[in-house]
């Protein structure tokens, strides 16, 4: 079970995110971005990187997962925030990284996406069934 949302930056990247469930508290990230004026449909990413995260736990709702990256050194806690539109914020996914090695990993980064997105990664979570989010 998989989900892939789209990003498109005012600089014009492209940035696709899919969410996959590995296991009941298991799951893979992958992040594929394309610089500005680059074709996603035909030309490969500019980067491109996949993570394992375990210990995924989840609200009900679907609006948020928080769950750990299996990385080289620490371990860090990623956050993802799945936001509807607010005025004057559009719909968006918050992703938070605390607890790297010396915090040079660490931060938090906003990406716009379509209410039909928000809809879609929400509906994959509260699908998925992980473990829940207190």
């Amino acid at each position: 079970m998989a989900v892939t949302i789209s990003s498109d930056a005012a600089d014009g990247t492209h940035v696709e995110i899919t969410l996959a469930k590995i296991a009941a508290d298991k799951a893979n990230v992958r992040i594929k971005q394309w610089p500005a004026g680059a074709n996603s449909q035909n030309q490969p990413p500019s980067q491109d990187d996949a993570k394992d995260l375990y210990d995924v736990a989840a609200r009900k709702d679907g609006s948020k997962i928080a769950c750990k990256a299996d990385i080289s050194g620490p371990d860090p806690t990623v956050t993802f925030t799945f936001h509807d539109a607010q005025a004057p914020a559009q719909p968006n996914v918050t992703v938070t990284i605390k607890g790297t090695l010396f915090g040079i990993g660490d931060g938090t980064t906003v990406y716009d996406i379509t209410a039909n997105d928000v809809t879609k990664i929400k509906k994959f979570v509260t699908d998925s069934k992980f473990p829940e989010l207190a």
